[in-house]
């Protein structure tokens, strides 16, 4: 098993099964890396398996990415995501850009 990402309560359910987890906490630097992996990761998931449950793993670990990379942030990712929606709309009318020409 290569080393890899885990949700937190992954090594107790280790335990649980009667197994030891190997365990190390990801240095700080590494952490945006991790987290890029697991994206790929459950992205790559997603379209394989198309199971919707995944989206909440890829949420998570946006969320987790969020953290690291705004560590002083006063507003949470679903609430920044709601400032942009608000502001840009959201992906509900599938609208694809094709080319913007100059001028009117």
């Amino acid at each position: 098993m290569l080393p890899r990402l885990v949700r937190d309560g992954i090594p107790q359910e280790i335990i649980a099964m009667g197994n030891v987890p190997t365990v190390l906490p990801a240095e700080p630097g590494d952490r945006v890396a991790w987290l890029f992996r697991v994206l790929q990761d459950q992205i790559d998931d997603l379209k394989q398996d198309g199971d919707p449950v995944i989206l909440v793993d890829l949420y998570e670990a946006l969320r987790a990415l969020w953290a690291v990379r705004n560590p002083g942030a006063t507003a949470s990712l679903s609430e920044t995501a709601a400032a942009r929606r608000g502001q840009l709309g959201g992906f509900t009318k599938f609208t694809i850009l094709v080319g913007v020409r100059t001028g009117r």
